[in-house]
């Protein structure tokens, strides 16, 4: 087998998604993961995003295979005027039995492999007045000053 043929490409980033819970102890087998394009106009509103560009299930360790994901060159942030030298990801990540989980602003490097954890919290078998309903979905922002 060529060498090459298994060699990242820079005109990709990859994104690996790692589902478990009990605070990451436990991996989630089977957790069903899509990946969207994130953009800017749509931070307010994510149910409005586009089409998924990448649906996947997680395997029996938690984690997804990895996902090339177009991204920009990593020359762009070499020059003031080049753009991000990264794309911006929306993941979402659900299992029954398990609130929904939303990462939006994941940023995904040209050349480079990103995990993403998604600690999955278990719905109440017994709901009470504090627990959030099982259709609630929790948002988690990357902040932009981490990039």
């Amino acid at each position: 087998m060529d060498r090459a043929q298994n060699k990242p490409s820079d005109e990709n980033g990859y994104l690996v998604v790692q589902a478990s819970t009990a605070g990451g102890a436990i991996p989630l087998e089977g957790a069903k993961v899509t990946v969207r394009r994130y953009e800017s106009e749509a931070a307010s509103s994510p149910e409005i995003l586009g089409d998924a560009v990448a649906s996947l299930t997680t395997g029996r360790d938690g984690r997804t295979p990895q996902i090339p994901l177009t991204a920009p060159p990593r020359a762009n942030g070499n020059t003031p005027n080049g753009g991000p030298p990264y794309a911006l990801y929306q993941v979402e990540v659900t299992l029954e039995g398990y609130y929904d989980q939303t990462y939006v602003g994941v940023p995904v490097f040209a050349g480079i492999t990103a995990v993403q954890p998604a600690v999955l919290i278990p719905l109440s078998e017994r709901g009470t007045v504090n627990t959030p309903r099982p259709e609630d979905r929790r948002y988690f922002e990357t902040p932009s000053n981490q990039l």
